[in-house]
């Protein structure tokens, strides 16, 4: 639905030339929540803003339901923009008119009928759980709310992809939370697609079926979200899941471990999905020789998949290790070893 390819933004001022984004190449479907995450200067907001030529890439093409929009000019190009909604960080809002004619001015441009544009108005805020603030002027909002009315701006037109740039940095943790319950039933119910970028790794972690991680204006690892958390591979995404996960030993366990004196691995065993069904720290300990101490532990959910991680420690002679090491991988639980003595 949304592809690009090889795309590359270039900046020039006086200080030279800013390469954004770097020969990126991705592929959005119909129905995706499609995460981009990154650090600040990433090139992620760049990206998202080539999908509805708010810039326009230096070489490569981005294309939205197969056209190129390179050769987009005013009349097509507005009729692309009413299918690209699209929500901000800062809401975009207008802070001295009422909810309903923020929601209700994309409408007013386009010149609909009065009886269209208020059926749309109301059908949306009701979607969006405000339609009782319909009257209110959106200065008195929270900032949830205010979200929830840059939302309900954005479906008014009836896109069919929904970009979201920073949506929910400025909230709360428990209105963020909330704001992606309302992008889920806006994915799940009117069947939009959703662009979204993001710093927040439990953004990804809640909503995206698919991400992409970016860093220095090029995508550095891109998949499923279930399995680029299940085995990340670049430094910058293994960071980001290990905030999620918290897979760092605390040091105290470790002076405790590390002056044991006795034989020792310490491993990361890492459960995802049905694996968390298989008693495989139970079938290690009844392995003659072999102690097993669990360290600590953490257990995450990603949408409808089970995350378990388990640091532990083996101990005994490095025969019997060797023989719970190969019981734990022919169990097909990802494994890691952390530390040896």
């Amino acid at each position: 639905m949304i592809r690009f390819e090889h795309v590359t933004k270039d900046f020039t001022g006086r200080s030279g030339t800013l390469r954004a984004v770097n020969d990126v190449s991705l592929n959005v479907e119909k129905g995706d929540i499609y995460g981009i995450i990154g650090l600040s200067g990433a090139g992620k907001s760049t990206l998202i803003r080539m999908v509805n030529r708010l810039e326009v890439p230096t070489s490569g093409t981005v294309s939205v339901d197969g056209e190129n929009l390179a050769g987009l000019r005013n009349k097509s190009l507005r009729f692309l923009r009413r299918k690209i909604g699209m929500i901000f960080q800062q809401f975009n809002l207008l802070e001295s008119k009422t909810v309903w004619h923020n929601v209700a001015l994309p409408l007013i441009l386009q010149h609909l009928p009065k009886a269209e544009i208020k059926a749309r108005v109301e059908k949306v805020l009701s979607f969006v759980e405000l339609e009782e603030k319909a009257g209110t002027y959106v200065s008195n909002l929270s900032g949830g709310q205010k979200q929830r009315v840059g939302i309900a701006r954005a479906l008014a037109t009836n896109p069919s992809i929904l970009l979201c740039d920073e949506a929910t940095s400025a909230l709360d943790v428990q209105t963020t939370n909330s704001i992606l319950e309302l992008l889920k039933k806006v994915n799940r119910e009117m069947g939009v697609t959703i662009l979204l970028i993001t710093h927040q790794i439990q953004v990804i972690q809640q909503i995206c079926n698919k991400v992409a991680v970016m860093q220095g204006g090029r995508v550095i690892e891109q998949g499923y979200s279930v399995e680029v958390f299940k085995n990340p591979e670049a430094a910058l995404t293994k960071q980001f899941v290990a905030s999620v996960f918290n897979e760092k030993v605390p040091q105290s366990i470790l002076n405790i471990v590390r002056n044991d004196g006795r034989n020792f691995r310490i491993e990361r065993l890492k459960f995802v999905g049905d694996s968390v069904k298989k008693p495989v720290i139970a079938e290690i300990c009844r392995i003659e020789g072999v102690e097993v101490n669990i360290l600590c532990a953490n257990v995450e959910e990603m949408q409808d998949t089970v995350f378990c991680v388990f640091i532990v420690q083996l101990i005994g002679n490095e025969e019997n290790i060797s023989k719970a090491e190969a019981l734990i991988d022919s169990s097909e639980i990802i494994r890691n070893v952390l530390e040896a003595a």
